[in-house]
């Protein structure tokens, strides 16, 4: 149609021409040229009114705007005031603009036919170009954050464009980063140390916090911001424990997030021992603890059949001049603890760790029929007093023949890894007769057990065996 409208147009100018600059040069030379010259005149008056868009009628494109203000990409609402630009994609080009009424609905008039390339922007939300590349159908309905939305228009028509959803656009501006560093094994604030976030940097922190204003700029496309990088840096640590590598920033808004940084460690060794009775006791069950790391992070601290031990610490620093407390625990005995352990740089130190002192309690009991004075632990060597020593077989006693006596044995040690043995001398006596008859060794076994009152009862000493 629009070629037809050209050879029409060229027509009426070729018939100016003709009329106005003729080779003849004078028009006017004779009655019968002007009748020509009138007549010819008459026809092109009857032609140009064919000139012109020779019956051509322009088109109008029709759509509707959403946004995804309430969230997700199946929930539209239609969006006023959304500036909509309709670029002609061929020779020459033709730029209209309209904008979404209310209802986010826009009309396009008076426009050529061709292929139309549509573009939306509103501002808080992220613009979709008009483009000159071609886009699918698919491309062309995308719900939300479509681009190269194509239309083409045809003489005399209105032709409704895909919906557009826009989606909403991150706001720009500063955000502020609140970063809580603490050491992932003792808890404690991490200074000193360089903290990154995004382009805002800073070594100014106070009690483990650093507080940093990040830039938040919203790229130009369609994508929204990445998020802020995170760099943590500190002498002594290796880095962050969780692998945090980056946060999420907006503006206008704070964030406080917390980093376990895992230190550097170093080793603090030394020996367990025991003063006395060390054969009683199994070393390999005490436990090597440092006050003020975590219980999680102290797995595995138990001395070899030696003593011998060895414990993970943080590292000390220029900024941290740590120092610990080892604890040391058993089964009967007292804890021992050694104070103000410097610890090292790198590596390992030493600690002398004093003797571990075992508990002990006083052991008592009661012997049937005593005929020595001393009650005896062979295990250990320790002995102690037997009262109710002086035999007697005409003595009744529950209504058997004999007497009942006593023993205490102090400083035996309690929770021992065997059990131990008190012995002593007894008498005999004949039922019937009454007469005594010899002595014998009357033993127990025993394990002592530190009840809070500082004695221990064990079983009845008497011939054959206790009770």
């Amino acid at each position: 149609m629009e070629e037809a409208a050209e050879i029409r147009k060229d027509l009426c100018e070729e018939c100016m021409d003709a009329l106005f600059f003729g080779r003849q040069g004078d028009m006017y030379k004779s009655k019968f040229q002007l009748r020509g010259v009138l007549s010819v005149m008459i026809g092109v008056v009857l032609l140009l009114s064919g000139c012109g868009d020779a019956g051509v009628e322009n088109g109008v494109i029709t759509g509707t705007v959403f946004s995804n203000r309430a969230g997700g990409a199946t929930t539209k609402t239609p969006e006023p005031n959304v500036s909509v630009i309709a670029v002609f994609e061929s020779e020459p080009q033709v730029i209209r603009t309209a904008v979404s009424n209310a209802n986010g609905q826009y009309r396009i008039p008076n426009l050529r036919i061709g292929k139309w390339a549509l573009g939306y922007s509103k501002d808080g939300f992220e613009t979709i170009q008009a483009t000159e590349k071609t886009a699918t159908s698919s491309e062309a309905s995308t719900a939300i954050g479509g681009t190269d939305i194509k239309v083409y228009v045809e003489t005399a028509s209105t032709i409704a464009a895909p919906d557009v959803t826009l989606r909403n656009r991150p706001p720009e501006g500063d955000g502020t980063v609140i970063l809580n560093l603490v050491d992932e094994r003792t808890g404690e604030p991490v200074n000193g140390a360089t903290v990154s976030v995004g382009n805002s940097t800073t070594s100014n922190g106070s009690n483990g916090q650093y507080v940093l204003v990040v830039p938040i700029i919203n790229p130009s496309g369609d994508a929204a911001p990445q998020s802020a990088a995170l760099n943590v840096s500190a002498e002594g640590y290796s880095g962050p424990a969780d692998g945090v590598a980056s946060l999420a920033v907006l503006a206008g808004q704070s964030i406080e997030h917390t980093v376990r940084m895992v230190p550097l460690l170093g080793q603090i060794e030394g020996q367990i021992t025991l003063s006395k009775f060390s054969n009683l006791y199994d070393i390999t069950q005490f436990r090597v603890t440092v006050e003020g790391l975590s219980t999680a992070n102290q797995a595995n601290q138990a001395p070899n059949a030696n003593g011998f031990f060895q414990v993970e610490v943080p590292v000390r620093t220029s900024t941290n001049n740590r120092s610990y407390t080892l604890r040391i625990s058993g089964r009967g005995v007292f804890d021992q603890v050694v104070n103000n352990i410097l610890a090292p740089i790198a590596g390992s130190v030493r600690v002398d760790v004093p003797p571990m002192t075992p508990q002990t309690v006083t052991i008592v009991g009661e012997i049937r029929n005593p005929s020595g004075n001393r009650a005896v632990i062979t295990q250990l060597g320790l002995e102690g007093g037997v009262t109710g020593g002086i035999p007697n077989c005409n003595a009744f006693t529950n209504g058997v023949r004999g007497t009942v006596g006593s023993f205490s044995i102090d400083g035996v040690p309690v929770d021992t890894q065997n059990d131990l043995t008190v012995s002593t001398v007894v008498y005999g006596c004949d039922e019937t007769t009454g007469q005594q008859q010899g002595t014998a060794t009357a033993e127990t076994a025993f394990k002592a057990l530190n009840n809070g009152t500082g004695v221990f009862t064990v079983p009845t000493l008497q011939a054959g065996g206790g009770n």
